[in-house]
């Protein structure tokens, strides 16, 4: 199976696991820089909140013949004027691991460590200028 196809398959596992924390839907996977990536987003009383989950190629192991690929499990959060974004959780696999059970063990459990990350941050924790492109992305007004 294509790798991408393989991680396309998990959008819907993580939009469930996302809803149930209150999370939806902001972008599903996609390109971007490099990495195959699917955005969450949750708007509350005094902060917009995100997750995002990447998958990204790493390097080629000749002797079995087998890409890795890093996934990683980021958080993010802003009041419209300040920012902040962590990396919660990452681990490498291969192309062939994608369809075995422990992978989507690893998946759920890093969605489940970054949705709960990202409810926690609160205001005192955003300690970066907010990035107007993240802003028109984040309102659905372009990339």
């Amino acid at each position: 199976m294509d790798p991408w196809q393989a991680v396309s398959q998990l959008g819907p596992l993580i939009i469930q696991r996302a809803e149930e924390h209150g999370f939806k839907l902001l972008s599903p996977f996609a390109e971007r820089h490099g990495s195959w990536e699917l955005d969450l987003y949750r708007k509350d009383v005094r902060l917009d909140r995100y997750v995002f989950v990447a998958f990204t190629i790493g390097i080629k192991f000749p002797t079995i013949n087998r890409n890795s690929f890093d996934v990683e499990f980021w958080t993010g959060a802003d009041d419209g004027s300040r920012c902040t974004r962590h990396l919660v959780s990452k681990f490498a696999v291969t192309e062939d691991q994608f369809t075995t059970p422990e992978f989507q063990a690893s998946v759920k459990k890093g969605l489940q460590e970054a949705l709960r990350f990202a409810n926690r941050i609160a205001p005192e924790d955003l300690n970066e200028p907010f990035a107007l492109r993240f802003a028109a992305t984040a309102k659905g007004k372009g990339a």
